[in-house]
C-alpha cells in the first residue's frame, strides 16, 4: 500500500498544568464571580422569606382580650372569640382535630353566621 515506504511521526505537546497558575487578574475575576453569586443567592433567599411571611394571614383579633367585650362602641355586629390562636403541637398529616370555639356578638346589631366558618390550616408553623 501507499504507507509502506513512509515513516509517520506525530508530535505531542504536554503541558504541566500543576506548575501553571493563572495570572492575578484572572484569579481576582474568579473570586469576584463567586462573591457575586453568593450575594445574589443571599438576596434571593431573603426576598423569598419576605414574600412567604407577607403572604401569611394576620391572626384574628377583636381588639379586646380573649373572652372580654370591646370597650369602644361598635356600629353593627362584631364577633369576639374566647381564643384567637390555637396551637396543637406536632400533628400527623391528614389527622382530624376537633376544637370548640365560643363565639360572642359584642356589637349592637344581630350577628348571623350564614355558613360554616372558613378555617385555614397552616403546615409547618
Amino acid at each position: 500500500s501507499q504507507n509502506e515506504g513512509r515513516t509517520m511521526s506525530k508530535k505531542w505537546k504536554v503541558k504541566n498544568h500543576a506548575a501553571t497558575t493563572p495570572p492575578p487578574r484572572q484569579r481576582r475575576s474568579r473570586w469576584l464571580t463567586l462573591a457575586l453569586i453568593a450575594v445574589a443567592a443571599a438576596a434571593a433567599i431573603s426576598i423569598g422569606i419576605w414574600l412567604v411571611q407577607r403572604s401569611q394571614p394576620a391572626p384574628l383579633t377583636t381588639g379586646a382580650a380573649p373572652g372580654e367585650a370591646a370597650s369602644s362602641p361598635v356600629d353593627g355586629p362584631r364577633l369576639a372569640l374566647d381564643q384567637d390562636l390555637f396551637d396543637y403541637g406536632d400533628v400527623k398529616l391528614n389527622s382530624t382535630i376537633e376544637t370548640e370555639i365560643n363565639v360572642k356578638n359584642i356589637g349592637d346589631e344581630v350577628l348571623a353566621l350564614a355558613e360554616s366558618p372558613r378555617v385555614e390550616l397552616v403546615e409547618g408553623c
